[in-house]
């Protein structure tokens, strides 16, 4: 039997705020209304990450090769 090491981390809260989810959040509008997620992690001054295309459903496109 193997036994963890593995402790809880010291000072991290369980939770965040709104005000902090706000800031790590972005609104994005698909076909189906708009969807609020996480922003991407990386943030760069002269070229802003973003999704070139939003999620939607299964099926929503016919399929083809890109």
């Amino acid at each position: 039997m193997i036994e963890s090491t593995w402790t809880p981390l010291q000072d991290v809260r369980a939770e965040f705020t709104p005000e902090e989810f706000d800031r790590w959040s972005t609104l994005t509008e698909m076909p189906l209304g708009p969807l609020r997620h996480l922003k991407p992690v990386v943030q760069m001054s002269e070229t802003p990450p973003f999704w070139a295309r939003p999620a939607v459903p299964l099926g929503y496109h016919r399929l083809v090769w890109q």
